[in-house]
């Protein structure tokens, strides 16, 4: 379920504030600046016209000071538990730039260090019914570089190495130094009850006019020990049409099958045949 949130920014000196004063649910943001996300806090400040444009003149200098700031985001949102069920609950964000602290209800569910990928928290023993409020701090960078050591073959500029973040936000030569801050991808609640797949990688082994073959890898999170799973892997067609399925008992939460697709319809570039 995509969080339909109501969510607000602002920004403090970096260590000024305490944290769970921020976090906490009945903290008054009422003087906020509001936000949409996905989004970032540059595309906020430009929407509600605090700063200028940064792609025009020299305005991304006048900017430069969004990087040095600690920024928070905080959301509220609708949410129903049945305290009957077995369900476990998981905020799911799907970007985060970068180093971020999150907190469910005023208590810390976890932190991020990467903005390419997704991050999960369980917080089943602290949603509840009703309103909740989740709160994102977000560190200045220079906090988990400035000690690092600076190589000299890294261009443009030092601390792009050590951090996972996309490296143009650090200027390049087509583009301005624009180091973004925010939650950047979707927000989502999931339920889960026996287990959740938390990744599925599949690969084509070889592929011919009259057979191909594929080996898929299944990755799992169990919530009962004495559980025994099985997944089962369908392929479908543009059409939706089943051209190959499988079924494997997962070991250890992890799996690997293999699908076999009989006259399979092959890609190709355009020059070389029709694009599939």
């Amino acid at each position: 379920m995509e969080l339909s949130a109501v969510w607000k920014i602002q920004h403090f000196p970096a260590g000024l504030m305490k944290p769970y004063e921020l976090a906490f649910p009945g903290f008054d943001d009422r003087f906020w600046i509001s936000a949409k996300v996905p989004g970032d806090v540059h595309s906020t400040l430009i929407e509600r016209n605090i700063i200028d444009h940064p792609y025009f003149g020299h305005n991304d200098s006048k900017s430069r000071w969004i990087e040095d700031e600690e920024w928070w985001y905080r959301g509220q949102f609708n949410y129903e538990v049945d305290e009957k069920s077995d369900e476990r609950h998981e905020l799911v964000f799907e970007g985060l730039d970068t180093f971020s602290t999150v907190f469910v209800n005023g208590l810390e569910v976890g932190t991020t260090n990467n903005m390419l990928m997704a991050h999960s928290f369980d917080i089943t023993k602290i949603i509840r019914t009703g309103w909740n409020c989740i709160a994102v701090k977000f560190d200045p960078l220079r906090k988990h570089h400035e000690q690092k050591e600076l190589f000299q073959w890294s261009s443009y500029t030092k601390e792009r190495p050590w951090l996972r973040k996309a490296a143009m936000n650090f200027g390049w030569d087509w583009g301005p130094r624009m180091v973004t801050v925010g939650i950047w991808g979707k927000v989502r609640m999931e339920r889960t009850r026996v287990a959740k797949l938390d990744s599925i990688f599949a690969r084509t082994v070889n592929a011919g006019l009259e057979e191909a073959a594929i080996l898929v890898d299944i990755d799992v999170k169990s919530y009962r020990k004495d559980q025994q799973l099985e997944c089962e892997v369908i392929l479908v067609d543009q059409t939706g049409e089943h051209v190959a399925d499988e079924k494997v008992s997962l070991e250890s939460k992890v799996g690997t099958l293999d699908l076999l697709v009989k006259s399979p319809q092959l890609w190709w570039t355009h020059d070389l045949g029709d694009p599939y």
